[in-house]
């Protein structure tokens, strides 16, 4: 994504989507997962950890 792009409604959502995610009861990567294999055509998903952390929740 370019800079041109970062609109200040787009950096917005971010603070909204922690909200909703707690809401739910679960974290913001969570609800990506979630949301991304619900979507028609998505066949798989390649997902990774950035840390041990990751790594270690339950």
């Amino acid at each position: 994504m370019t800079h041109d792009k970062l609109t200040p409604e787009l950096l917005a959502q971010p603070p909204e989507l922690n909200k909703e995610a707690a809401y739910r009861g679960e974290t913001v990567a969570e609800m990506a997962l979630a949301w991304t294999l619900h979507q028609a055509g998505v066949t798989s998903v390649w997902v990774g950890a950035n840390g041990v952390g990751q790594l270690e929740k339950t």
